[in-house]
């Protein structure tokens, strides 16, 4: 798929500002920036140019929302270094993780975006949501959801962006 041409301009000045010396592109490289490209084992008249660009931009999501529980809630320091691992303790392990995922998504983002709708009509970031409850954990124990608020909507909202839309604003509009 052929990108917008300013979207392809920065691509191409990219390029040329590379560092390594050994880069040497050629023409059909840069021409080759120009586009979008993807990868896909499905017939053309299946799927098309933009439906495979669309199911892209949904796994792109899926794989943001994992990273985020991983980074954030540092799930991965669950498995100890030292403990064996079993067949059943692994798997018991990722229903664990599963239905903690399940649970912050049901209860805490969506109940979050549900108030920040009726209080300011803004989209709450998931990736800033997790981190702030991660690095304010405390702060959640000791005061009730609703009186914190106010402070998520202010440090959890997607910033202001005027050349593209998040993901949020393309499901919405």
């Amino acid at each position: 798929m052929p990108l917008p041409e300013q979207q392809a301009s920065i691509r191409r000045r990219r390029a040329r500002q590379d560092r390594d010396q050994r880069l040497n592109h050629t023409k059909e490289y840069n021409k080759l920036l120009s586009y979008q490209l993807f990868i896909t084992t499905e017939d053309k008249q299946i799927l098309s140019s933009t439906q495979v660009a669309s199911i892209y931009g949904l796994r792109w999501r899926i794989e943001s929302i994992f990273k985020c529980w991983k980074s954030s809630f540092q799930l991965q320091k669950i498995i100890s270094q030292t403990c064996s691992l079993t067949k059943d303790r692994v798997l018991a392990i990722i229903y664990m993780m599963l239905i903690f995922i399940l649970l912050f998504q049901v209860t805490i983002y969506n109940q979050v975006m549900k108030e920040t709708e009726k209080i300011e009509n803004k989209l709450i970031s998931l990736l800033k949501l997790c981190q702030y409850i991660t690095s304010h954990f405390l702060l959640f124990l000791e005061q009730s959801f609703r009186s914190l608020m106010p402070l998520i909507i202010y440090h959890c909202r997607y910033d202001k962006r005027h050349d593209r839309q998040n993901f949020l604003q393309k499901i919405i509009n």
